[in-house]
């Protein structure tokens, strides 16, 4: 369906409200208009192991260095065992440690929560109980804003990257910038970008799913 509007999102229940009924089946998806099968490849995608899934063309089931590695947490809150398991399950998969993990702000106060009772404080005269960085097993933890609530990302650099045809700028197909709206005094610019995320070896990435978040992140 095209030129759907979004009412209204809730989270909590993964619920859309549209402007007007669809009929939908199973794998559906939400994209912004006019940009099916043109969105950037993201990292939910790369770091999928599903085998029914075809990747950029090509079939995980056929070539396995394209599978990432998921770690289902079932509604559970983050914790160390789990991290364990999502750092060993890349390094099975690949033979090398990941190099970074993200997470959005509700895995990231959780993570603290479990660091703050093994925090040592050395100096009693300076008040500090905050971080000033974290890590785990000396692997960098990282927030990030457009981090889903209930996922936490491992990822090498080598093995995101970002393939930039043409980045955004003014559209000069025909030399024009300015498209004249008919029947209107007005004009339109267009902007435009070409490329995608390139992800050499997906078996180095890896993700924990479905880990609980609490009512107070919801928005």
């Amino acid at each position: 369906a095209g030129g759907v509007s979004i009412l209204t999102l809730t989270p909590s229940t993964q619920t859309i409200v549209v402007s007007q009924p669809l009929t939908l089946t199973a794998g559906d998806v939400v994209v912004r208009a006019l940009a099916a099968q043109k969105e950037y490849v993201g990292l939910q995608l790369a770091t999928d192991n599903s085998t029914g899934v075809v990747f950029q063309g090509l079939s995980r089931l056929t070539y396995p260095l394209i599978q990432g590695y998921v770690l289902d947490a079932g509604g559970a809150a983050v914790s160390e065992a789990f991290l364990q398991q999502l750092q060993s399950g890349v390094e099975t998969a690949c033979g090398e440690t990941p190099g970074f993990y993200v997470c959005s702000q509700p895995q990231w106060d959780g993570y603290v929560a479990l660091g703050q009772s093994l925090k040592r404080y050395v100096n009693t005269v300076k008040l500090d109980r905050g971080f000033q960085e974290l890590d785990y097993n000396g692997v960098p933890f990282i927030k990030d804003v457009d981090c889903s609530p209930a996922e936490i990302f491992a990822l090498r650099e080598e093995a995101v990257q970002n393939g930039v045809v043409m980045p955004l700028a003014w559209s000069e197909m025909d030399g024009h910038m300015l498209k004249w709206n008919a029947g209107y005094a007005s004009y339109t610019a267009y902007m435009r970008e070409a490329g995608n995320y390139v992800y050499p070896r997906p078996n180095k990435l890896g993700r924990l799913q479905s880990l609980a978040v609490p009512a107070a992140y919801q928005r």
